[in-house]
């Protein structure tokens, strides 16, 4: 990866190629044992995500295309080092880097990747001390709410981080002033002026929550930057650098959950697909955020323009081509309805055929939706094996479906 910054010239190249060469070697690890890391090597690590801190602020808000770019990769890099590095072992320096990890992930595009890798080491990004510090307790709660927005388990993760910001406002009147009045005076403005930041902070993480829950309120990014201008102001007044680069860091990074949402989609399209959203944002195994080629193809690559009759989707195997279809076909009977209009998706094998005709019938059959689908073949019979796989859910088998033609 060649990343074109005059930053990451100051840090120079061979030691940005060693770097790389260290995040190979390292997950390579995971498979190979003998693989060992030299003892100089976090050091080297944690001075290039350094560099890339101010090199992102360097690059953010600019409308140059090459730039934007470059921006996008140093986020990527910086991910791809925080999966290989160790994490902090003191709590706050846990809950910082880990916010920066998802931070720099969702900016990266790589929002799938952050949630996979915050799943896999649940237990340790978790493993944070209570405590009755009034600032300490609430930026290790608010941590804890941003994980659950970023995990979602379930749409019930989502309604849990709501849930801890507003136990926080009943805490509030219970650790606030004593934590106030037991700090030296000349330290209790900045003291001050840090809770007012992690406020608006809470509200910010609780206006993501809700978003992804329920699709409101409509006027979230508004929201969003009014709060984070305040919490940004207030960390400048009392000097805190470190929670103000963390809230730079966080603002745009909120504004990409809020547009991966898919309710984003249903602010432009039909009441069908409204109603589509709203059902598999509350389903068991939720879809609250879409991939980036999903949001590209949907939200950016015309997708849902009305105007556009015949679409290529060219996307790899799992990357959410049946999805993409499924807001294609709500697009098509609903722009068709007078004419009582069907839609017909064609796969190569019959075995795909049954996949997707499974796949269709939970999504679009059942209410609210209560679509007829019905499977055309020439031989339509499923066997006793795929019947079976079919029952055991799509994580028995690998198949590439085909988006619809």
């Amino acid at each position: 990866m060649g990343i074109d910054h005059w930053l990451i010239e100051e840090f120079g190249q061979v030691k940005f190629n060693k770097v790389l060469d260290i995040i190979s070697r390292r997950k390579l690890a995971k498979s190979f044992s003998n693989l060992r890391s030299g003892p100089d090597e976090d050091v080297l690590l944690k001075e290039l995500l350094e560099t890339f801190e101010f090199a992102a602020i360097d690059l953010w808000n600019s409308d140059d295309p090459q730039k934007k770019k470059t921006f996008i990769d140093i986020c990527s890099c910086y991910l791809d080092i925080c999966q290989v590095i160790e994490l902090p072992v003191g709590d706050m320096e846990k809950i910082r880097f880990a916010i920066k990890l998802i931070a720099f992930g969702y900016l990266g595009e790589r929002w799938e990747s952050v949630r996979r890798y915050l799943i896999d080491k649940e237990s340790q990004f978790l493993e944070v001390s209570d405590t009755d510090e009034w600032n300490l307790r609430l930026f290790r709660n608010i941590y804890f709410a941003i994980f659950h927005i970023v995990r979602k388990h379930q749409w019930q993760d989502l309604q849990k981080s709501i849930e801890m910001i507003r136990k926080l406002r009943e805490e509030q009147a219970l650790f606030e002033e004593n934590f106030l009045n037991g700090v030296e005076i000349e330290s209790k403005k900045g003291y001050a002026l840090e809770l007012v930041a992690l406020y608006h902070l809470a509200k910010c993480v609780e206006l993501v929550g809700e978003y992804q829950v329920k699709g409101h309120p409509n006027d979230v990014i508004e929201q969003l930057k009014f709060h984070f201008d305040y919490a940004i102001q207030y960390t400048e007044l009392g000097g805190n650098v470190e929670l103000n680069l963390i809230l730079r860091f966080l603002h745009p990074t909120f504004e990409k959950m809020v547009y991966n949402s898919l309710w984003m989609i249903g602010r432009s399209v039909n009441s069908r697909v409204t109603k589509f959203i709203d059902s598999i944002t509350k389903a068991n195994k939720p879809i609250i955020e879409l991939m980036y080629p999903q949001r590209h193809a949907i939200l950016e690559g015309g997708l849902l323009d009305l105007a556009k009759q015949a679409i290529v989707v060219n996307m790899p195997t799992s990357s959410g081509k049946t999805l993409i279809a499924e807001f294609r076909i709500l697009l098509a009977l609903n722009q068709f309805a007078d004419e009582k209009g069907w839609v017909a998706y064609v796969a190569p094998t019959r075995t795909l055929v049954n996949q997707v005709t499974s796949r269709l019938r939970r999504d679009l059959s059942a209410a609210p939706l209560n679509l007829r689908v019905e499977a055309v073949s020439g031989a339509l019979e499923v066997d006793a094996y795929e019947d079976a796989l079919l029952s055991g859910g799509q994580d028995n088998f690998d198949i590439d479906r085909k988006s619809v033609v």
